[in-house]
């Protein structure tokens, strides 16, 4: 009891010679970020246009807007600011929230979360690959990407770059030696690859995370279109899992293996099994189509490559996420490939190309492969006879 008595004036005394000094919560004033920087400043910040990000809040506010003006909530356009700062940047919260105006680090931390989880419900749709029925879609799609290489023409400065022996050449050189013209890959429908995003999984689960290179990550999936948009994402496998595996158990590898793209070509790189869905280059071309095959498709399949390139202007997408929850890492990663397809939708990702007529080959685009099944024998096969047509017609146009 004694004790007991002696800890309570200790307590009290304690009261008396250190008040709690309760802090006056302070209301600062919230203005439009947009307008504290130049267009270019604002390019340099949030990756986007101030219009597209005006856009962008627009289309989130019904999820962002809160119902009442309770404890002066942030304005649908300060959270959009404050996700697009922390996905662009990678950086920690308490920076992001003083770029913007003065926001505390929790505030900071719910809003981008806010956002994000907004961004994958609402805008979610602007990532799909084309319906089976929709047969427009699929041919301006195979269109689309038959004109990659049906355009390339190969001279002495391309070949050489192709085969890894590149030299320096003059343009009026360059345009005396071009001379070999490439025919494009029929009926393709998306290039596939893997990439990987370092995140921080919990330590009992480390091991399964550690991938070939020897950090932590997860194995995001991406298929894209002519365009370098998204048409698919997978993004909950381990950085340990194999590319195979991942296309193997995703939903687009299990409805291209039941024959529901039944006339529908996807490129992998050499990590993919050879299926006659799925396009692989010859491990160790020996021959002259062999060797067209495998030209025509590096040049078709680099559209993933350089997809993944301008996805990494979200810094979040090259330095890696800083949450431990693998569920909210997966959800950034997911919202900036959705924001790359609105970028591009919005034309505010990458200049538009210009959109030339090619001089396709009458009959190229309808090469018929219906009922060759799903085994990998029959999937080499169908690549030795797009290997020979893709030969065929090259010989012929340069003989012309």
């Amino acid at each position: 009891m004694a004790a007991l008595l002696r800890r309570r004036r200790h307590v009290e005394e304690n009261q008396r010679n250190y008040p709690i000094q309760r802090q006056r919560r302070v209301f600062r004033d919230r203005q439009n970020p947009l307008e504290l920087f130049t267009p270019v400043q604002i390019w340099a910040r949030y990756r986007f246009r101030p219009a597209t990000i005006v856009g962008l809040a627009q289309a989130l506010s019904a999820e962002l807007e809160y119902p009442t003006d309770n404890n002066h909530a942030l304005p649908p356009l300060l959270q959009v600011c404050l996700a697009l700062r922390y996905l662009s940047s990678g950086t920690f919260a308490i920076v992001v929230g003083d770029t913007c105006p003065v926001v505390s680090p929790p505030t900071a931390w719910r809003a981008i979360d806010h956002t994000v989880r907004a961004i994958n419900r609402v805008l979610g749709i602007r990532i799909k690959f084309p319906d089976p029925q929709d047969q427009i879609s699929l041919q301006a799609l195979q269109q689309g990407f038959f004109k990659i290489a049906g355009k390339i023409i190969i001279g002495g400065f391309l070949e050489s770059l192709l085969i890894g022996k590149m030299r320096v050449y003059g343009f009026e050189h360059y345009l005396q030696n071009c001379s070999i013209l490439l025919i494009g890959f029929p009926n393709v429908t998306g290039a596939v690859d893997c990439t990987h995003v370092r995140v921080e999984p919990p330590s009992e689960l480390r091991n399964e995370f550690v991938n070939r290179k020897g950090y932590t990550s997860l194995n995001c999936q991406m298929v894209c279109d002519h365009r370098k948009r998204f048409t698919d994402v997978v993004v909950k496998f381990p950085g340990a899992a194999h590319d195979s595996r991942v296309w193997r158990e995703s939903s687009l590898g299990v409805a291209m293996e039941a024959g529901r793209w039944p006339h529908c070509l996807i490129l992998g790189d050499s990590g993919y099994y050879q299926r006659v869905f799925l396009m692989a280059p010859y491990p160790n071309p020996a021959t002259e189509q062999e060797t067209d095959y495998n030209t025509v498709h590096a040049v078709t399949r680099s559209l993933i490559e350089q997809t993944f390139g301008i996805t990494k202007r979200f810094a979040l997408m090259k330095t890696g996420t800083r949450v431990r929850s693998m569920g909210k890492a997966a959800g950034e990663i997911l919202a900036c490939c959705i924001l790359h397809n609105y970028g591009i939708d919005e034309g505010d990702l990458m200049p538009e190309e210009a959109n030339n007529e090619s001089d396709d080959p009458e009959g190229i685009l309808r090469l018929d492969y219906r009922g060759a099944g799903t085994d990998t024998a029959l999937g080499q096969a169908m690549r030795d006879r797009l290997a020979t047509s893709i030969s065929r017609h090259r010989r012929q146009l340069n003989a012309q």
